[in-house]
């Protein structure tokens, strides 16, 4: 067994059930391009009109946060596989959308998993080798992670950086 999300134990067969994982190999299928085998950044976009976010909302960072993405704008299958199980047994877009939702709020409750959040934003964020994010990246990510929800404090920070 491993642990999934927020110490949720998933076994070898994933938590979800068969029918959850055919939905989520179609929905690949629907999105992903078929010249790279990817869901790109046309994927994405497609795939948040029909989940009713805007591709700047946090939720697909989150999304990508659960995947374990590599590269920002781009889903491969393998992650598409590796992540279905995390994300449960959802068997359309208004469920996979509602467990995106949970996540992040319960995320945004707990204050390691709000960590691994950051430590992924900042890894997913880099720019090759670099150490550090830039300033015009940082920026908008500290702004889609937490203006919401410290409204006082984030513009002053955005504003430091």
């Amino acid at each position: 067994m491993r642990t999934g999300f927020l110490g949720r134990r998933l076994s070898k067969e994933g938590a979800s059930t068969k029918k959850a994982a055919e939905w989520y190999a179609k929905l690949f299928d629907d999105y992903h391009d078929a010249a790279d085998g990817q869901i790109g950044p046309e994927g994405i976009e497609r795939l948040c009109t029909a989940l009713g976010v805007n591709p700047a909302d946090v939720l697909v960072l989150v999304l990508a946060w659960l995947l374990g993405a590599s590269q920002m704008g781009y889903f491969s299958r393998e992650e598409w596989s590796a992540g279905q199980p995390i994300l449960g047994n959802a068997t359309s877009t208004d469920a996979l959308l509602d467990t995106l939702k949970a996540v992040y709020a319960a995320t945004r409750r707990n204050v390691d998993e709000l960590r691994r959040l950051h430590k992924f934003t900042h890894s997913f964020c880099r720019e090759d080798r670099k150490k550090n994010v830039d300033a015009s990246t940082a920026i908008p990510m500290l702004q889609l992670l937490h203006g919401t929800a410290f409204p006082d404090h984030v513009p002053k920070m955005c504003t430091f950086l």
